[in-house]
């Protein structure tokens, strides 16, 4: 890669993180991290993000494409919503696109990266607030929605910068597809949803794939298949449900 080219930065971190470790202790908390960052990890590799190295309680991704990145953002708050190994963590992410230099060992610098960093520390939990850069490159797709946020004062960046937050329905339950999601509340299975998640991301951005979810009856896989449907049907995705007659088992 060239010493310097037009990238969309992405900034992740845990709100509330030293609460969390006071409560669970070190090993605890250690693998809660663990689990979150092995998500947060899958969330970038599935939307064609270089992982540039971990902040502490976040990540710092690079993005060739804004909407990728994007893309991104909302698969990573949507993992956050869902319990890692039984912690619902709370996360806040921010975006900024322009033009980026590279430091020795891969590493990014410039104004761009500052501001995306500061953008992530004026974001709220579940919140994705990105520079209006990123937005007016994305204003004519339709898959991505945003709101103004007018001019924010970010810490050590002389002039206001004009904000955006990314709105993907974190308020809004997803679409029940029958019956049994009222009667049968959805527990475990994050790693499963979250894998999901992943690859309809990445099927969005052009790169589809077949996942057959399988394994012994009973364990839960209907359950799971119409909860990431509830999810794929959020994020505008068109969902087609079918039956098959049950028959003697055969693996795929």
């Amino acid at each position: 890669m060239p010493d310097s080219a037009t990238t969309t930065i992405l900034f992740s971190d845990l709100i509330d993180s030293t609460p969390l470790l006071e409560r669970h202790g070190d090993e605890r908390a250690k693998r809660v991290f663990e689990a979150h960052h092995r998500l947060l990890r899958d969330a970038v590799s599935a939307n064609a993000g270089e992982e540039v190295k971990w902040t502490g309680d976040g990540i710092m991704a690079a993005f060739g494409s804004a909407a990728d990145a994007v893309r991104c953002a909302i698969a990573m708050q949507r993992t956050a919503r869902r319990p890692a190994r039984g912690e619902r963590l709370k996360m806040r992410v921010g975006l900024n696109v322009g033009e980026v230099l590279r430091k020795e060992g891969d590493d990014y610098f410039g104004a761009t990266v500052v501001v995306a960093q500061r953008l992530c520390a004026k974001a709220e939990d579940g919140q994705i607030v990105c520079s209006a850069l990123v937005a007016g490159l994305l204003a004519g797709r339709q898959a991505f929605r945003f709101r103004d946020l007018g001019l924010l004062e970010l810490k050590g960046i002389a002039a206001p910068v004009a904000a955006s937050e990314v709105l993907y329905g974190r308020d809004r339950p997803a679409p029940l597809l029958s019956t049994l999601l009222l009667q049968t509340p959805f527990v475990g299975r994050d790693a499963e949803i979250a894998r999901l998640e992943a690859k309809l991301s990445a099927a969005a951005a052009g790169r589809g794939a077949l996942v057959m979810l399988v394994g012994e009856p009973g364990i839960g896989k209907t359950r799971t298949v119409e909860e990431f449907a509830g999810i794929a049907r959020e994020d505008g995705a068109k969902v087609l449900w079918g039956r098959s007659f049950d028959g003697e088992w055969q693996p795929p």
